[in-house]
């Protein structure tokens, strides 16, 4: 796996957090505050990375310590009491402005065993697939995970850093959730896990065009005063 650029991760950071609508110290978003690599979202994309590397299976373990390191970083900023943090939901969770519950929380657990279960069956036979094949695979995994809802808070993000573990897992280009997604792309999305699917795909082959347009781009090395004769 190369390693990514640090401007990535500060904008796949940011750009999750303003999905969001998070925002910290008056006003300001977290983002604008100096990275430390092993603490709060960017910690725990740096945890994502770094389980990636290890080229090892997804276990809940993970998941839980992902949502941790981020509601950990919340807390300094917002009242986010303690059980919300690196624990499954005990609450009912609904989605905001709607009557629309997600499943009722003592399902949470086996639900998420029987994730885990699927998701480390397809790491282990992914080879079957083409790529595009398997950025849909995990674009309903994505719809999969955010549907379960297994915490109180921090689902988004935790869910958004999962995909981009398991794109990297692949060896494959990475691309970058945007707030301008919200709501003409991301969000309709989650009405279907076929349309979350689509979505994927959609943003994965942008950056593919992305990276293939910025190789293209010719680039003339600048002659130093030696080699233009001046020394």
């Amino acid at each position: 796996m190369k390693e990514l650029p640090e401007s990535f991760m500060k904008d796949f950071v940011m750009e999750s957090d303003l999905i969001e609508n998070l925002f910290f110290n008056q006003g300001k978003l977290l983002y604008n505050h100096p990275f430390n690599k092993n603490v709060g979202h960017f910690g725990s994309l740096q945890y994502a990375i770094k389980i990636t590397k290890e080229k090892r299976l997804l276990e809940e373990s993970d998941i839980i310590e992902i949502q941790k390191i981020i509601l950990e970083e919340q807390k300094i900023y917002e009242n986010v009491p303690d059980i919300y943090i690196g624990k499954y939901r005990k609450i009912n969770v609904k989605i905001k402005n709607t009557n629309i519950f997600f499943s009722d929380f003592p399902k949470v657990p086996s639900m998420m065993k029987n994730f885990i279960k699927k998701v480390n069956k397809w790491q282990k036979s992914y080879g079957k697939h083409c790529e595009e094949q398997n950025i849909e695979i995990i674009g309903r995994f994505h719809h999969m995970f955010e549907k379960i809802h297994p915490f109180a808070d921090g689902n988004g993000r935790t869910g958004r850093l999962i995909a981009l573990y398991m794109i990297l897992f692949l060896g494959l280009e990475p691309f970058i959730f945007t707030s301008a997604d919200k709501k003409e792309e991301y969000y309709p999305a989650f009405q279907h896990r076929n349309k979350m699917a689509s979505y994927f795909v959609k943003k994965y082959r942008e950056q593919k065009e992305r990276i293939k347009i910025r190789a293209e781009i010719k680039i003339p090395r600048l002659k130093s005063s030696r080699e233009e004769g001046n020394i």
